[in-house]
């Protein structure tokens, strides 16, 4: 759709294609959406803002209503409607969309039953723990239903629990640097290993096929690691070699496999622009005091020499 669109543009920049002809020329490339196209999105759209507006419903009745609730019609109207969410998946048959969003539905109320649960009997376990959990009781769902945005929520949750436990702790299997260097560390480590598997996975397995799901790995993995770099550059205690040989490592594998395997400007531009946040801030460390101009310039150069080569690339990719 990409090279189409670029083709029809330049067909228009030459002028081999009258403005009045435009709209059809768009039409018959299937560049704009029809009728169908747009029933299919809303039927879709509609489909996933109803289970989220069910669970919230749900979650809301029973908060609203908690005092004159009695404990048992709480936990019962919950499992209700998780029991009902799985016959639905089964019903519904488990490769149609709406089954995997009925799963969607099981696992978010799971986590509404947990919370409901602790809130309840007060048991004292950390914040922490409540996510942990919930992603491992889910995990057999999340394999169950080949479902990308499954997938997601659980890496949602075991980041949310990292998060929670390395604010608690300050650490992790003993480890004990700075909570803000532990939880990049550890924010990178998961979302860099989970994109490399994601990647990998998706050569075999079609429903893994989705540019959203890895562009939001790629953007947690590498704004943690960049910051890292950044940290380490503008404080000294920080400095470490290690973290900027583990950046270069990383925007290396990112240009090579989406440069050569599978061609990705939105990737390449997050390289760039991880690339160019640690240079200007080595810079900045070796420019005095009141020189913007200078920063300016700096900043104007590798924004222009970054999309050039995009640009560059662009035009390779789609001739």
């Amino acid at each position: 759709m990409a090279d189409t669109r670029f083709l029809i543009a330049e067909f228009i920049k030459q002028g081999l294609i009258s403005e009045d002809k435009v709209s059809d020329a768009l039409s018959v490339t299937k560049l704009t959406p029809d009728g169908k196209a747009w029933l299919s999105f809303l039927d879709r759209f509609l489909l996933v803002v109803g289970a989220v507006a069910l669970v919230s419903a749900l979650t809301f009745f029973i908060a609203y209503n908690w005092a004159e609730m009695a404990k048992w019609a709480k936990f019962a109207l919950v499992e209700f409607f998780i029991i009902l969410s799985i016959l639905a998946y089964w019903d519904l048959g488990v490769r149609q969309l709406s089954a995997k969003i009925a799963l969607l539905v099981a696992s978010l109320l799971l986590g509404v039953l947990l919370a409901l649960y602790g809130q309840t009997y007060q048991t004292g376990a950390d914040p922490w723990q409540l996510f942990f959990n919930w992603a491992l009781l889910i995990l057999p769902w999340v394999l169950l239903a080949q479902f990308a945005v499954l997938w997601i929520v659980f890496l949602f949750l075991l980041n949310l629990s990292l998060f929670i436990y390395v604010g608690t702790f300050g650490g992790l299997f003993g480890f004990s640097f700075s909570t803000e260097l532990n939880l990049l560390w550890l924010l990178f480590a998961l979302n860099g290993l989970a994109l490399l598997v994601w990647e990998y996975m998706s050569l075999s397995r079609g429903w893994l096929q989705v540019t959203w799901a890895t562009r939001l790995l790629a953007f947690v993995s590498g704004a943690s690691i960049t910051v890292l770099v950044v940290g380490c550059i503008d404080s000294p205690v920080n400095n470490s070699i290690f973290s900027m040989l583990i950046w270069l490592n990383y925007l290396v594998v990112l240009y090579i496999y989406y440069l050569k395997k599978k061609p990705d400007l939105f990737m390449l531009a997050g390289g760039c622009l991880s690339a160019s946040i640690v240079i200007l801030t080595f810079v900045s460390q070796y420019i005095e005091a009141g020189s913007s101009l200078v920063f300016a310039l700096f900043i104007i150069a590798l924004g222009g020499v970054s999309s050039m080569w995009l640009k560059k690339l662009q035009q390779e990719m789609q001739s």
